[in-house]
């Protein structure tokens, strides 16, 4: 009896100290945590030009993020390291890595200008060498590896960045604006009976920023300024994809679709109501876009002057284009000949397996 009620107190005092020792680590982990000068840092860095590494136990998650987007606004990289055991952050003047080019090299690159790029010759018939010089020189000053975490970063650190902004709760309460004489399916631009027609197609740049915009979210007039508040980098400012991964990260009302309808809505009701008879040549409606299609190329001009003569916000952008038909292996896609406001053709509609080849074809006419 005397032994067990000895067993049971050390037992006690055992654990009595593991907490002590335990409360004492988590209070030193929480105040390194607390204590860490991310500015400071920063500026010694590029001051001794040399790496240092930052054990992930005394930075959390969101640490890690914050001292990497500050270390980058600052021309430093960041990557995630491990020797085995620990992991850590690595914040260090840029790298010099090696250029691989593989399918990830030319795939993540796509991922950015939202282009099927494979090789450097497509690089240069899609006009894409300033920007492809840039990723070349990101790679090489992040790695591969780290320039694709600091893309992931990125999304993360928007996605908090634009849920703390003052009236970005508001948008719960948005309405949905009435569009008139629209029906209710969208339609489809690129269908086999289009094939030949003449298109002119009212769009909204960036509708999903312009619709938060609206709502009083950014103060900012275009995506393209708010996200340079926090990146130097031009192709993540450009990047298409990572604004729709962003803003679809945002969708945290289920109020996104209703946010970009109301984008279009107003141009829409202005257009039907100035020219009554244009829902006869409507091809495609969706939230951001009308898209009106003639067999003869004059009605689609006059359509496209009297819209051009139309005072319709900056961000609302018309263009005139001439859908052809192209088949490659039983599978239909095509191409837009653009008229207007400039004069150029893209591929739409290719399935990943005859993309390349779809490309390949387009760049023989070209010539």
């Amino acid at each position: 009896m005397i032994a067990a009620i000895s067993e049971q107190s050390a037992t006690k005092t055992v654990n009595a100290v593991n907490h002590v020792f335990f409360s004492a680590e988590c209070f030193i982990l929480f105040y390194v945590r607390m204590s860490v000068d991310f500015e400071k840092e920063i500026a010694e860095i590029k001051q001794d030009g040399k790496e240092r590494l930052y054990s992930k136990k005394i930075l959390d998650g969101k640490q890690r993020i914050r001292f990497s987007i500050l270390a980058h606004l600052q021309g430093l990289v960041s990557q995630s390291v491990s020797d085995g055991k620990n992991s850590f952050l690595s914040i260090s003047p840029p790298l010099n890595a090696e250029i691989i080019l593989n399918t990830d090299h030319f795939g993540f690159f796509s991922h950015l200008v939202n282009k099927h790029v494979s090789c450097l010759e497509d690089v240069a018939f899609f006009n894409l060498c300033s920007l492809y010089d840039i990723y070349v020189e990101n790679v090489k000053r992040n790695t591969a590896a780290g320039y694709k975490r600091y893309y992931e970063i990125m999304q993360d650190w928007l996605f908090h960045a634009i849920l703390k902004l003052p009236n970005f709760n508001s948008t719960e309460n948005v309405k949905e604006i009435v569009r008139e004489r629209a029906r209710k399916k969208p339609g489809i631009v690129f269908s086999p009976s289009n094939d030949g027609l003449y298109c002119v197609s009212v769009d909204v740049k960036s509708s999903v920023f312009q619709g938060y915009k609206e709502l009083g979210v950014f103060e900012q007039q275009t995506w393209e300024e708010f996200i340079s508040l926090h990146t130097h980098d031009q192709l993540l400012i450009r990047s298409k994809n990572l604004r729709l991964s962003v803003f679809g990260r945002c969708d945290v009302f289920k109020k996104n679709q209703i946010i970009i309808n109301n984008t279009i809505t107003p141009t829409w009701n202005q257009i039907v109501a100035e020219i009554p008879t244009i829902t006869e040549n409507l091809l495609f409606l969706s939230g951001d876009e009308a898209v009106f299609g003639y067999k003869d190329k004059v009605e689609a001009d006059n359509l496209q002057n009297s819209l051009v003569t139309m005072k319709f916000p900056s961000h609302i952008v018309i263009t005139s284009f001439r859908l052809e038909k192209k088949e490659i292996d039983d599978q239909n896609y095509f191409l837009r000949h653009f008229s207007f406001p400039v004069t150029v053709t893209d591929i739409k509609a290719a399935s990943p397996k005859i993309i390349r080849q779809a490309t390949e074809e387009l760049r023989l006419i070209k010539k």
